[in-house]
């Protein structure tokens, strides 16, 4: 899949819901989030296995703006039993 074109023919606004094999998971998050912020958008990125924190620190080490983004945390607040608040992030447990 060419995903840069899938992206670029859809209409303003799109939401937009991508299923990847759980091998290319990491690869192909970093590229829509890097087409995103290419193109100057912003998006919702809903976090359900991999920590708030932890999803900023890759996102740094791959150059994104973590900025362009809201994030909901739906495993920080199940796992570790409480979240430090963040002003683009929403924590919230995965019983809620």
């Amino acid at each position: 899949m060419d995903l840069e074109k899938e992206l670029s023919d859809l209409p303003a606004p799109s939401i937009v819901f991508i299923i990847s094999p759980p091998e290319d998971i990491g690869k192909v998050n970093m590229e829509i989030l890097k087409s995103i912020t290419a193109k100057g958008w912003v998006g919702l990125y809903i976090t359900i296995n991999q920590p708030y924190q932890n999803m900023v620190k890759i996102m740094e080490r791959n150059k994104i703006d973590i900025n362009r983004f809201f994030f909901i945390d739906c495993i920080t607040k199940t796992a570790e039993g409480k979240a430090e608040r963040e002003k683009n992030c929403l924590f919230i447990s995965s019983d809620a």
